[in-house]
């Protein structure tokens, strides 16, 4: 889940803007309450399969190696 693809916007400061929380789909809620929780980085995510596979599921398409 990208948050923003400039993520350096959050990290340099030069744009002074603030990082105040994080949107997720109802659906994925429960998931990204359990990683908030645990205080743990989740590595980035670049495409579809792989976040299919962190999120236990084993379902793939041809599509599944494009980023964008």
């Amino acid at each position: 889940v990208t948050i923003n693809p400039l993520y350096q916007v959050y990290i340099n400061g030069r744009l002074h803007y603030e990082l105040i929380g994080f949107y997720v789909p109802n659906s994925y809620y429960s998931y990204a309450q359990k990683i908030i929780n645990s205080g743990s980085r989740e590595a980035a995510i670049s495409n579809i399969a792989e976040l299919r596979e962190s999120l236990g599921a084993n379902l793939l398409s041809k599509e599944d190696g494009r980023t964008r």
